[in-house]
């Protein structure tokens, strides 16, 4: 999320100058099922899913895209 923080006014600069920027975050296909051996790991994985979600539909309207990308 610090990453985000700090890169947001520099996307939002080219953006306004009509350049695509993109945020991409790296999630697990962990984050949309429980595995009991490793809940933290789930946990945070969830959390990161749903930031990226929230942060998508936030940007929607712009130029600056949010990529989810899910490994096995």
């Amino acid at each position: 999320m610090a990453t985000v923080v700090a890169l947001m006014p520099h996307f939002q600069k080219l953006a306004a100058q009509g350049r695509d920027c993109f945020f991409i975050g790296i999630s697990s296909g962990l984050s949309m099922v429980s595995a009991a051996w490793i809940p933290n790991y789930s946990a945070s994985k969830a959390a990161s899913h749903s930031f990226l979600m929230a942060l998508r539909a936030q940007l929607v309207d712009s130029r600056i895209h949010v990529v989810e990308i899910k490994p096995r």
